[in-house]
């Protein structure tokens, strides 16, 4: 037993009529008509398509489809619609798109190829449109910010904004999908480069490490350096700790960007097409894949991957087995050929 439904093309669940047409079946709905060409009745393959106002109905309220000679009949709530079924063809043409906007920290900018921005203008919002005069109303989008989005995001809308995009070089790609699933293969393309805060520079970076390790020799060299050298070299170890920086995993959810310190990280587990970052505070889900999410990671030596779908923090880890180590009140599971790095792990930290 088969079904059509709304989940596999219907376009919807209320049908007035049905017209077979040999390998075809005609279907008339409250929401449009659809054309189901069956390429094999016995393992029930198909082909789906719907024709509404935008084709050319007189409306979607249709309440019977009858064929005569090489006319197909569509009888709706608003008048008597009849086409020859030979001539509907697909779209092949290439939609054009174009970017129509771009705001830079909620104002209007004049569209460039490229974007040279302060680390202060990291809020975009970017307008596009696709150009089709047949049926304008079912094109789809997809669009990537290369630099920060792991995957291609499909959509109907005709604008992305991307919020706190951190320091660094992007280029946006958006391309368009006709009504007959047709892409465009030239898309729209625009580049934004967003320069770091003076205190992320490298060359402030250096003249902090420069000047820290001039103070510390100072000081020890003058008050300690004499009395206990192994005091000397703990101190020193400890300062160096504390001037580390923070290090920050940036995702992009379904709303915005998000900052994670790496330090609250416990660990992060593969969840279908997601992944979930559980943290001391909360658990954050993205599309992503493990492979991705790993690669992300600023910091890697901080963390090892014990199973296909678990990666840890080494510092979160309170106890090692055999087959799982325990992180907090979670028993994650190792996987066979992680076991070598598990032996490894073990030894490094004396369990």
């Amino acid at each position: 037993v088969y079904q059509l439904n709304t989940d596999n093309g219907l376009a919807s669940g209320n049908v007035n009529h049905i017209l077979m047409d040999s390998n075809t079946v005609w279907l008339a709905t409250n929401k449009g008509m659809n054309k189901i060409t069956f390429t094999d009745y016995e393992s029930f393959n198909y082909k789906a398509e719907t024709y509404n106002t935008v084709d050319g109905l007189a409306s979607n309220e249709i309440n019977q489809v009858t064929r005569s000679g090489n006319k197909i009949w569509v009888a709706t709530n608003k008048g008597l619609t009849f086409f020859n079924p030979e001539k509907l063809k697909p779209d092949t043409t290439p939609t054009p798109i174009y970017i129509t906007g771009i705001k830079i920290g909620e104002e209007d900018t004049v569209i460039q190829d490229r974007y040279e921005l302060d680390y202060t203008q990291n809020h975009i919002v970017i307008n596009y449109i696709g150009l089709s005069y047949k049926d304008p109303g079912k094109l789809q989008y997809t669009y990537k910010m290369q630099g920060i989005d792991s995957t291609w995001m499909h959509t109907s809308n005709r604008s992305v904004q991307y919020t706190t995009l951190p320091s660094g070089d992007y280029t946006f790609v958006v391309s368009v999908i006709n009504g007959d699933g047709y892409q465009n293969t030239l898309p729209a393309t625009i580049k934004f480069s967003i320069a770091p805060p003076f205190w992320l520079t490298w060359w402030f970076r250096l003249l902090c490490l420069v000047a820290v390790i001039m103070a510390v020799y100072a000081f020890f060299k003058i008050r300690v350096l004499t009395y206990n050298k192994d005091v000397v070299r703990e101190l020193m170890v400890l300062l160096l700790n504390k001037t580390k920086r923070k290090k920050y995993l940036v995702i992009q959810t379904s709303l915005n960007l998000t900052k994670i310190d790496t330090n609250k990280i416990l660990w992060i587990q593969a969840a279908s097409n997601y992944v979930e970052i559980v943290t001391t505070k909360k658990t954050h889900l993205i599309r992503i894949s493990m492979t991705s999410i790993h690669e992300k990671l600023p910091l890697k030596q901080e963390f090892l991957r014990l199973h296909r779908s678990y990666i840890v923090r080494i510092d979160k880890i309170t106890a090692i087995n055999a087959d799982s180590v325990k992180v907090g009140k979670k028993d994650v599971p190792v996987g066979k050929s992680y076991k070598a790095a598990l032996k490894e792990l073990k030894k490094q930290l004396a369990l």
